[in-house]
């Protein structure tokens, strides 16, 4: 085996299509549509060992999901921004069990057995977590009493 395809190998990504695609539902209901920032249009894929984070924001509302995959990778983070409709639609036309998602340095590959899609590499270092002024990674820890009454300042503001 030559070092490339080894080399190859360590940026595939493996998810059980029903679990990517259910993830992608709920990403493409937040992912923005027909946005001028290419980056709020994308679900951002941040892959650790066997664990896959999915997200997407529209810059008001975010939401992340957290699938299993299989991957070469342990340690390091691997991170694609793909365009999250265009995504979903290749996932949820596949008859694969398995999906196959190969990242590359000037474009990402999603593998089916109809076909290879190519999208151009996004930089996800563009994507606006950042935003959201926490580390998504880290969770957010708050008491319940906190919890409502920030709910009833936004159903305050939403009543005026």
């Amino acid at each position: 085996m030559s070092k490339k395809t080894k080399k190859e190998n360590n940026n595939e990504v493996r998810f059980e299509r029903v679990e990517l695609l259910n993830a992608l539902k709920l990403a493409q209901m937040v992912a923005a549509k027909n946005s001028p920032k290419q980056t709020t249009e994308c679900a951002l894929l941040a892959i650790r060992g066997n664990e896959c984070s999915v997200r997407a924001t529209d810059l008001e509302v975010a939401i992340e999901k957290k699938i299993a995959c299989r991957s070469e990778i342990n340690e390091k983070l691997f991170e694609a921004a793909l365009p999250c409709a265009e995504l979903y639609r290749a996932v949820s036309q596949a008859d694969d069990d398995e999906i196959v998602i190969r990242h590359m340095k000037e474009h990402n590959e999603i593998i089916t057995m109809d076909g290879v899609y190519r999208f151009n590499a996004i930089d996800p270092a563009l994507f606006p977590d950042g935003m959201f002024g926490f580390n998504v990674d880290g969770g957010i820890e708050m008491k319940i009493a906190e919890l409502q009454e920030a709910a009833g300042k936004v159903v305050c503001a939403l009543d005026a």
